[in-house]
């Protein structure tokens, strides 16, 4: 973990510092500043790419010692462009020569895909995942590790030379807030696609370290913005009337300034660590793991038994009920405590009450976060002070309840209802119009209260495309059904449905199968209008491989593919009657 915050941190300060002297320095720019900061980022190159290469050497000899398997990923072409990548910026860079900055930004760029190949997205299937996982990491390493570095400058700088300085320094304050507000949205759109891709879902992160770390990311992203706010208000109105300012107040701007990136620097530091944790540990799985079970053990010398089901319509949730048969344990005023938890972890739910249901019977719930090896432990608290505990250590597999399903972005479900059309060019249409309104706040047009109305403004407007346009899709989400919805196809539906589907779903579809009843009480109405909301391609890849927590089998050897469509017809016929 400290290892991986640490590389982390090597890498911003290393792509960082040259980039953010190629976009924030202009050749007009104060000679004697620019070399200046040209001096101390290469300084600091050298030192962060020797930082970066340490540490990625150390996390592989770890992995080498405790698996004993030599592992020569590609990151160790890094051991070859990280040097070429500093001296390419302390020999060759020249702002008056930009064709130069190529032989500054390409090494840069191959050290980031490099580096970006081991993280979480580069396991995620699609091009599109793995490229806002790219602009993700080069917008941080800009902006993250360009802060970091101008917090240091700022500190260097008016130490010794406020006066010689002063004005340059304003040009580049106002340069690099731009660069930040800019790269501060583009890194607040691609997290959200990294996140949601990652953790399909908030329940699912309670109880783990990568939850834990993913909420303090968040939180202290907040805290970002609410610094962002000040320096718009405050410091950048500053800068653009610096020639009204007096010598002592324009003391106490750069002060403040100085204050302000230096607490965002910090801020930025804690962001990285709470990384390096993310990095370090698996995100947590969704339900997909959680399958019916019996479990049968001893507590104490008592036999007992627990059956657990998955909550249906909820996201790793469990209810399980524990039998006591043994009249022994069933004195009145018996209670039953319980521990669920992964063994050396924090995982999981401690010192739970199990409620009695029955005279034999209790019933307690838990929410399962990630497979794995899982221990149940028991606590059979008699009247009288009589405890009596047993345990139970049991694997929860993980199995492919949403077989392929990935967060995609799709224009398909824009088009979908009328609802999502809406949604979406409203939203593109506040980003439009919020974004003129901070644009003229910028240039003075507008007072400067008003770019914080339209930061608020571009993140909702940015948050209704995001919930149309980034979906949760399997492959087959948005395939049309190959057959035509006519009363031949329905009736040969019907035929297929009622030996496949209807012991669960019921004869006319309202969950009341004779399997449902028995196990479950019920299962959803495929009449629910809720049904309108799945396309037929969800339900495609739903009775092709099943969902495993609600104990729906897959029907992919039992039913031809043209069969599966008919059935999606004769489903819709339901709700919306039998086509003539």
């Amino acid at each position: 973990m400290i290892i991986n915050a640490i590389e982390l941190i090597g890498l911003l300060l290393l792509i960082g510092g040259p980039l953010y002297f190629i976009l924030v320095c202009q050749p007009d720019d104060d000679t004697a500043l620019v070399e200046l900061l040209h001096r101390h980022i290469g300084r600091l190159a050298v030192l962060s790419g020797g930082l970066y290469l340490l540490f990625l050497l150390i996390s592989k000899t770890t992995v080498y010692l405790d698996s004993h398997q030599l592992n020569l990923s590609i990151e160790f072409l890094n051991l070859i462009f990280v040097p070429v990548f500093v001296y390419c910026f302390i020999k060759l860079i020249d702002l008056r020569k930009p064709y130069y900055y190529g032989c500054v930004i390409v090494p840069g760029l191959a050290v980031l895909i490099i580096h970006s190949f081991t993280s979480h997205a580069a396991a995620q299937t699609g091009l599109f995942l793995f490229l806002s996982n790219i602009i993700h990491l080069i917008t941080a390493a800009v902006w993250g590790g360009g802060l970091i570095i101008f917090a240091y400058l700022l500190w260097k700088v008016l130490k010794h030379n406020e006066d010689n300085y002063l004005p340059a320094l304003s040009r580049l304050a106002i340069r690099f807030s731009i660069l930040a507000i800019t790269s501060f949205f583009i890194i607040l759109v691609s997290g959200a696609i990294l996140t949601v891709s990652n953790v399909h879902s908030m329940a699912a992160i309670d109880g783990t370290v990568y939850g834990t770390a993913l909420k303090t990311k968040i939180v202290l992203v907040i805290l970002l913005l609410l610094m962002f706010m000040f320096d718009i208000l405050k410091t950048r109105t500053g800068f653009k009337k610096l020639l009204e300012l007096n010598t002592e107040q324009i003391v106490n701007l750069y002060g403040q300034f100085r204050m302000l990136v230096t607490f965002m620097s910090l801020t930025i530091f804690s962001v990285i660590v709470a990384t390096g944790v993310m990095t370090t540990f698996l995100p947590p799985d969704t339900a997909p793991f959680l399958t019916p079970q019996t479990w049968a053990f001893n507590a104490g010398e008592h036999p007992v038994s627990i059956e657990m089901q998955p909550v249906a319509g909820s996201s790793n949730d469990i209810r399980f009920e524990l039998f006591v048969p043994d009249e022994t344990l069933q004195p009145p005023g018996m209670t039953v405590n319980f521990n669920l938890y992964i063994p050396g972890t924090s995982v999981g739910v401690m010192k739970a009450e199990a409620i009695q249901v029955s005279q034999n019977s209790y019933q307690g719930e838990a929410t399962f976060p990630m497979p794995g090896s899982w221990r149940l432990e028991l606590e059979l608290n008699k009247q009288g002070g009589d405890l009596i505990t047993g345990s139970y250590n049991f694997e929860i597999p993980s199995l492919p309840l949403v077989k392929d399903l990935r967060t995609y972005l799709s224009s398909s479900s824009i088009i979908y209802n009328s609802s999502n059309k809406i949604t979406f060019f409203v939203g593109v249409f506040l980003i439009i119009i919020y974004g003129w309104m901070t644009r003229r706040s910028q240039t003075g047009q507008f007072p400067a209260w008003t770019s914080i109305a339209g930061l608020v403004g571009i993140l909702i407007g940015l948050y209704l495309v995001m919930s149309v346009t980034l979906v949760k899709t399997y492959p087959s989400t948005y395939w049309n059904n190959p057959q035509p919805y006519t009363s031949m196809s329905v009736i040969a539906g019907e035929v297929s449905y009622m030996e496949y589907c209807a012991d669960c779903h019921g004869q006319a579809g309202r969950g009341d199968g004779t399997w449902a009843i028995e196990n479950r009480g019920f299962i959803p109405s495929l009449f629910s209008p809720h049904m309108d909301i799945h396309t037929d391609g969800e339900i495609y890849w739903w009775i092709t491989y099943g969902i495993p927590s609600l104990a729906m089998p897959p029907l992919e050897q039992e039913l031809s593919v043209e069969k599966r469509w008919q059935i999606i017809n004769y489903i819709r016929s339901l709700r919306h009657g039998i086509p003539p």
